[in-house]
């Protein structure tokens, strides 16, 4: 192979990472970037062993979506199914998603509709759709998509570990209408939280003892909390404690939720890579923050770590475990794969 071609395909590789890595992320270079990458993979055999095509594209999608070219995005997202872009739910969805955004809600229902006649017992389906329809205001859609999804977890036992973020996505949902939880949230949240305790008898169950004399087991590390605001937490968190956005806060310079979850994916990493912590997130919901601040007297706008702290100790099973897999949703609640999400190189971090 000439040496010529060789750092070819090394330059576009390296101009994409550092592009994706950039702080702050310039949409611009992405783009480029995202564009150079496909314009050779689709050319050149060396450049396809490096790359793989409809994931690219699908990046490609999502980079011209993030920048309002939406036409661009369809046209591509497309191509990336056609080219055998894989994943859960359809990958016909990611249309779907792309066309919410586009404000097509039509087509994009029909493709749910489709999807849904193909993959009637696909969980992922729901949540993605409910999902969508939430993020465009339109919760009585969102809510009875949703509410299939639950009834299918629950009735399979939840193989894909989906009730948390369901319970979450209604929660969200009956608020916006002014609905109060109903008997299938109940069920879920008991579900839950009995797989939770659960889960935890068997770890209890399977641990090595250690009371061999002269034998000293190695310290377990412990589990750390790092508090979070969800999105549907987060505007309102922002008005209450302006601190926040200010220079070292958690939201500095008023960052989107999508730049404060790549700073706590940062703030994630670092904590795990000390090795002496089992990394953890705690959700924080504003009126829940209020209430226990008020039984002890607290600031609520200084106690957010012994609110997470508390919430470890106390009800664990509300917790939000790090890292997903790379394939499992991300944890941030935007019901992209992990590693598409809070996952990629442009956090610094890989799941």
């Amino acid at each position: 192979m000439p040496v010529n071609h060789l750092s070819e395909v090394e330059r576009i590789e390296r101009q994409l990472a550092s592009a994706m890595a950039a702080r702050p992320r310039d949409d611009g270079a992405c783009l480029a970037a995202l564009q150079d990458a496909v314009a050779l993979t689709r050319t050149d055999a060396d450049a396809a062993e490096v790359f793989y095509l409809p994931e690219l594209l699908d990046e490609l999608a999502q980079a011209y979506a993030d920048t309002g070219r939406f036409d661009e995005a369809l046209r591509t997202i497309r191509e990336a199914v056609d080219a055998g872009l894989e994943g859960l739910p359809d990958s016909r969805c990611r249309i779907a998603e792309i066309l919410m955004r586009a404000g097509r809600v039509g087509e994009a229902e029909a493709i749910w509709t489709q999807v849904r006649a193909d993959t009637p017992g696909d969980v992922w389906l729901f949540n993605n759709a409910g999902l969508e329809y939430a993020a465009v205001g339109d919760h009585v859609t969102a809510l009875a998509w949703l509410t299939d999804g639950m009834s299918i977890a629950l009735d399979s036992g939840d193989p894909e570990r989906l009730i948390p973020q369901l319970i979450d996505l209604r929660r969200t949902s009956m608020t916006q209408l002014d609905m109060e939880a109903d008997d299938l949230q109940a069920r879920a949240a008991d579900f839950h939280a009995e797989r939770e305790r659960d889960s935890r008898q068997r770890i209890l169950r399977t641990a090595a003892p250690a009371a061999v004399t002269g034998w000293r087991a190695a310290a377990t590390p412990m589990l750390v909390a790092l508090s979070w605001f969800p999105a549907e937490e987060y505007d309102e968190a922002l008005a209450r404690w302006p601190a926040l956005t200010e220079p070292g806060g958690a939201a500095a310079g008023g960052r989107s939720h999508a730049e404060y979850c790549r700073a706590m994916q940062v703030k994630l990493a670092e904590a795990a890579d000390s090795g002496m912590a089992r990394v953890s997130i705690a959700p924080i919901r504003v009126d829940a923050l209020l209430s226990w601040c008020a039984e002890r007297g607290e600031n609520p706008g200084e106690a957010r770590a012994g609110y997470a702290a508390d919430l470890a100790r106390t009800r664990p099973e509300q917790l939000i475990s790090w890292p997903p897999g790379r394939n499992e949703p991300c944890w941030c609640g935007s019901a992209r794969k992990y590693k598409k999400c809070c996952g990629t190189p442009r956090t610094g971090v890989h799941g």
